[in-house]
Order: C-alpha cells, then structure tokens, then sequence
C-alpha cells in the first residue's frame, strides 16, 4: 500500500500545472466517550483533481476507519470525466459514490452523523461508469457497475436517478430526487456489513431544502434483499446560531426485515463549529436504541489546500 501511495504522490508531481490541479489534505481526530474513552486519528485523506479542457481527474488516497487502526493509505475515489454537447452531457468512469438518493451528492464519509447507505446498500463507492444530463427540468444520472473486488458471476448493479429542482417560491428552495437501484451488494444485518453479497432491489427519495440559512436533508429507501422486505428513512436538518456556529439534529431508522420488525434506530444531536477556513470542531451525542448506548463525539477536522505549495515547486 505504501508503494501505491509514493505513486500517487509521483502522480502529483507529473500531472499538477498552475491553474489547472487542485490538491487537498484532510486530517479528522476524534475522541470518543461510550463504554470507555479513546483519542485517535478517525482517518486522514490526500486528494487530486485536474481539470482538463473537456473533462477532469479525480484521485483519492485515505486511511478511514472506525477505530483508526490501519497505518496504511488505500485508494479511495478514482475517477475520469469527458464533458459532451456544450458540458451537458458528462460521462464518468472508475470508483466513485454510487449515485443513489443522497450518496448522490452528499459526501458523508467524515461526517460524524452518518446516512443510510451503510445499512442499505453496504457501500458507498462502487467502479463502474455512469452518465449525466438534463433533459427539460430534470437532471438524470444512469450507472453500472460491478463491484471493486467483483468476480465475473456478479450481478452488474444498475442505478436511476432523477432530480428537479423546487419551482420558484417565497418559502423554500431546493431540490427533490428519485433513485431506482437493481444489482449485487454486500449484505447487510443488524450487527453491520457482512461478507455475502446478495441481489438487492431499492426505491429511493431524497431532498435537499434550504429555508434561508437553514437546511435539511432527507432520504427514505425501500426495497428488497432476495425475498425479504426492508426500508428506513433518515433526516438531518443543520440550523444556524451564529455566523460560524451551527446545530445538527438528526434521526436515522432502518428495518431489516419489515415483515419480523427489525428495526434498527439513531437520534443525534450537536454542534458545528467553524473555527477558522481550515479547522472544524464538532461535538455530538447519539442514542442508538438497537444497542441501547450512548455515544458522545468530539471531532476536529482539518483541511488544508496543497495546490499553492505544488505550484510555487513547479
């Protein structure tokens, strides 16, 4: 893994030219209070993009793990894009989120309070290829893929998205999704993600509202693993109290088998605090009432542009 990340790195060097590449570290610690307290290094990210006259390079190098154990970088994001008719048409291919109700286009992954696609689909980044467009008020994404340790007797996992944007008003703006998913993805039980992959069918809704300076996010799937039923929902709203202050409320629920009732759910509750435009401290309390615990995080977040530094080398 380390020979991979020198690579990277090599990468940087060749391909990063003024203007065009952008390179970003993420560093985010935690201190979690459960059961028993521990200070560690949630993960830390390293990534690339250059812009290209009719499309981008996406590379993403991360150490992520719920206990931070691991001390060696893996890929993460890796991704092309080729722009067509006037930037309308955008075609992608690599490892990228699958673009499925809000893994769409919210990045949860250093997020402390986290949405559904870990207890839904199993995953959040898939290698396949997808397409993007409009066509009238509607923005539309259509993906393949197959997994990034397919076998060849895997189900291609095929996904639909549909967006449109709230019509004009005094109230809110916005945008409303819908997501069709039918393919092979990781299992998925109370405990957490398991080995098997299974054949799973999946309906989904998603918004994004703002109301002023406040927003909500929203997202409920339903659908099938195999033969048995599941479904949840999830809501976020991010409401201001001052300029660099901001408080977080959330509720996440998924049932696993609709029909036996297992249903697992999370309150959260906290605060964000923008400390400088490099440093964001967060503080928040869950209540998992599957495991009937507490949990209290403190994250620091950093992020920090090394695109300056790489062009002054070159």
């Amino acid at each position: 893994m380390l020979r991979g990340f020198y690579l990277f790195l090599n990468c940087f060097f060749i391909l990063a030219q003024p203007g065009l590449s952008e390179v970003n570290l993420l560093l985010d610690a935690r201190w979690d209070v459960n059961h028993q307290s521990r200070l560690y290094l949630f993960g830390g990210e390293l990534n690339y993009k250059y812009d290209m006259p009719a499309g981008s390079i996406f590379l993403q190098m991360l150490n992520q793990t719920t206990g931070g154990e691991r001390s060696d970088f893996r890929l993460g994001e890796a991704w092309f894009t080729l722009n067509f008719l006037d930037n309308t048409l955008v075609a992608k291919a690599g490892r990228f989120p699958l673009p499925f109700a809000l893994n769409a286009f919210y990045d949860p992954h250093f997020e402390v309070i986290q949405p559904l696609y870990s207890q839904s689909l199993g995953l959040r980044l898939d290698e396949g290829a997808s397409i993007s467009g409009s066509y009238g008020p509607y923005l539309f994404t259509f993906s393949a893929s197959r997994g990034t340790e397919s076998s060849k007797g895997e189900k291609t996992t095929y996904i639909l998205r549909v967006e449109r944007e709230i019509s004009p008003n005094p109230l809110v703006e916005g945008d409303f999704g819908f997501s069709l998913l039918s393919g092979s993805l990781p299992l998925v039980n109370e405990e957490g993600i398991t080995s098997e992959r299974i054949d799973k069918t999946r309906i989904g809704l998603d918004f994004r509202i703002y109301k002023g300076k406040t927003r909500f996010l929203g997202e409920a799937h339903i659908g099938g693993d195999k033969d048995i039923n599941v479904g949840g929902f999830f809501l976020l709203a991010e409401v201001p109290l001052k300029e660099s202050l901001k408080l977080l409320l959330s509720w996440r629920s998924f049932n696993f088998d609709l029909d036996k009732g297992k249903e697992t759910r999370m309150a959260s509750g906290g605060i964000n605090w923008d400390i400088d435009q490099h440093n964001r401290l967060t503080l928040v309390y869950q209540r998992d009432f599957y495991a009937n615990k507490n949990t209290y995080t403190l994250q620091l977040l950093t992020h920090y542009s090394l695109s300056d530094l790489l062009k002054k080398r070159f």
